[in-house]
C-alpha cells in the first residue's frame, strides 16, 4: 500500500473489515463495533500500531470485495452499536466503570463537507477519549469533590426524611437507601456512575472535549445528574446539576 502513519511514522497500516455489503457497515474485526452506512461503501486504512485512521478508503460494493482485506483493529474498549445519524454525529452505549451501560454521542461540525469520511477519521480520538475516561473515575470524583460537591449532596440529603432506627445521622433518600452524614470522599467515589457521555469534535480532534453525565447511587440529588465539562487536556473545567 505504501502508506505511511503521520503520527508514529510506521509502515504497519491494515485495512479495515467490511462485515456486511448488504447493510454497509464498517467494522474493526475481532471487535463489537459497527458503524452503520447510508450511501458509500466504506473502508479505512488504519496503522496497527497507534490506531491513527491514515486514509479513508471509498468505494463500491463490488471493487471492495475484490480487493484482499487483512489485520483489524484491536479496542481496549468494546464500543457496541454506534449508529451514524446522517449529519453531525453518531452514538451508541458502551460498558464503563465497571458495571454501567452508558450512552456515547459524538458531534462533529454541522458543516461537514464529508460526515462519512469523518466517522473513519475520528474513530481513534474517540477510542483514546473513552479509554482516558475509563481511568478517570477516581479523577474526575476528586475534582468534583474539591469543588465542593459534598456539601451540596449533604444539604439535598438532609431535606429528606431521617432515619430513626440509625444512632448516626441517617436520610432516607428517593430511591430508599440512607444516606449517613457526613459523607464520606469514599462514600461519594463509590456513588458516582456514569449515565451519558459526549464527545465534542465540532473544532477537530485537538480542541475534542467530553461532557459527563453522572447519576449516584444513592440518590444524593433527586434524580438530578451531575454535568461536568472536561477539556482537551483532560481538566474537569465546570460542573453543576441538571434535574
Amino acid at each position: 500500500m505504501n502508506k505511511v502513519c503521520p503520527s508514529c511514522q510506521s509502515d504497519d497500516i491494515i485495512i479495515g473489515e467490511i462485515s456486511s455489503p448488504e447493510g454497509l457497515l464498517f467494522t474493526p474485526e475481532g471487535e463489537n463495533a459497527s458503524f452503520p452506512m447510508p450511501s458509500e461503501f466504506i473502508r479505512a486504512y488504519v496503522c496497527r500500531n497507534c490506531g491513527e485512521v491514515v486514509d479513508v478508503i471509498h468505494e463500491g460494493v463490488e471493487e471492495a470485495q475484490q480487493e484482499e482485506k487483512s489485520g483489524g483493529f484491536e479496542y481496549p474498549i468494546q464500543v457496541s452499536d454506534f449508529e451514524f445519524d446522517g449529519s453531525s454525529g453518531f452514538s451508541g452505549s458502551f460498558t464503563m466503570w465497571g458495571e454501567d451501560v452508558c450512552d456515547v454521542d459524538v458531534d462533529f461540525s454541522e458543516d461537514s463537507d464529508d460526515p462519512e469520511a469523518d466517522i473513519c477519521k475520528y474513530i481513534a480520538v474517540v477510542n483514546e477519549k473513552l479509554n482516558w475516561l475509563g481511568d478517570a473515575r477516581d479523577y474526575i470524583a476528586r475534582s468534583l469533590i474539591a469543588g465542593g460537591i459534598i456539601g451540596i449532596a449533604e444539604q439535598w440529603c438532609a431535606t429528606y426524611p431521617q432515619a430513626q432506627d440509625e444512632e448516626q445521622v441517617c436520610y432516607v433518600v428517593d430511591d430508599g437507601s440512607k444516606v449517613f452524614l457526613p459523607i464520606t470522599e469514599e462514600d461519594f467515589i463509590n456513588s458516582i456512575h456514569l449515565d451519558n457521555v459526549t464527545i465534542d469534535l465540532s473544532e477537530g480532534a485537538v480542541k475534542a472535549g467530553i461532557q459527563v453525565f453522572l447519576r449516584c447511587r444513592p440518590d444524593y440529588f433527586a434524580c438530578h445528574a451531575i454535568v461536568a465539562d472536561i477539556d482537551a487536556e483532560g481538566v474537569v473545567t465546570n460542573a453543576d446539576l441538571a434535574g
